[in-house]
């Protein structure tokens, strides 16, 4: 069992506090279920399989004061959604169309009262890429365009990243090729399939930084009990038949590693 799976980095975390080293750890398989695929599917892919993430935290400081008197403040929630609007043209305008990256602000915090302009904005955010060196790219990018749109509407953007980044989810190539027959042989072959590289993250990544190893995904949609939503999605439903698929599926990944290092 690993704590801290989502948004806390907690692979970061026992990876450093030597659960790879004792025992030596070979090789390491994880499955992930995913709502929109039908339950008994697995998809997965050798190579980048998930993004790297970072989450950004800007906090715009201007001057309050009475809503009917904005000449005698200086507004940081006009600066801070200038801000968001601003930061979207770095992926339409600077990233290549060729790569992926994402930036969304999805918290906005500013003001308690209707009649009153606040004295900080503050915006979080999640910032992606399939590349350590384009994620390393947007970062810099963001400070540098929230800063300089502070300052142009005499405000100031602190911009911090919240230490809980992942890197790169990088499957191995023979690790996804004995995850693929393990899965075919519980599954049946038409129920495997490669999929492209998708922009969320796993700090599953931080193992696969180490040592080979391989993260899949495993269907649990069905139509038939409502089972159509993804994860995230507040009605998010699993069917639970393809749970004993996953358990067999781990275990047939770990009897064939098994005999593959034996074989080594």
């Amino acid at each position: 069992f690993q704590p801290a799976e989502e948004g806390g980095a907690g692979g970061k975390m026992m990876r450093e506090q030597g659960i790879l080293e004792n025992p030596k750890v070979q090789q390491i398989y994880a499955l992930h279920v995913a709502g929109t695929m039908p339950m008994g599917t697995l998809a997965s892919r050798k190579g980048t399989l998930l993004a790297a993430t970072s989450t950004v935290k800007i906090v715009v400081k201007g001057n309050g004061g009475h809503a009917a008197a904005p000449h005698e403040t200086i507004d940081p929630v006009v600066t801070g959604s200038k801000i968001v609007v601003e930061l979207q043209t770095i992926i339409s305008r600077e990233l290549n169309p060729l790569e992926s990256g994402v930036i969304s602000i999805t918290m906005t915090k500013g003001g308690n009262a209707s009649n009153v302009i606040p004295s900080t904005m503050e915006l979080q955010g999640t910032i992606r890429s399939l590349t350590l060196e384009g994620i390393n790219k947007l970062q810099k990018r963001v400070k540098e365009v929230a800063e300089a749109i502070a300052i142009a509407n005499r405000c100031e953007a602190e911009v911090t990243f919240l230490g809980n980044d992942y890197p790169p989810t990088i499957n191995d190539g023979d690790c996804w090729e004995l995850g693929k027959a393990s899965a075919m042989e519980i599954l049946g072959d038409e129920k495997v399939s490669e999929m492209s590289p998708i922009m969320g993250g796993e700090d599953f990544a931080y193992y696969t930084q180490q040592i080979p190893g391989c993260f899949s995904f495993i269907g649990v949609g069905n139509p038939e009990i409502n089972a159509v939503y993804d994860v995230h999605h507040p009605m998010f439903k699993v069917d639970e038949e393809a749970l004993s698929l996953g358990t067999a599926i781990h275990v047939n990944n770990a009897l064939k590693a098994l005999d593959s290092l034996r074989e080594d």
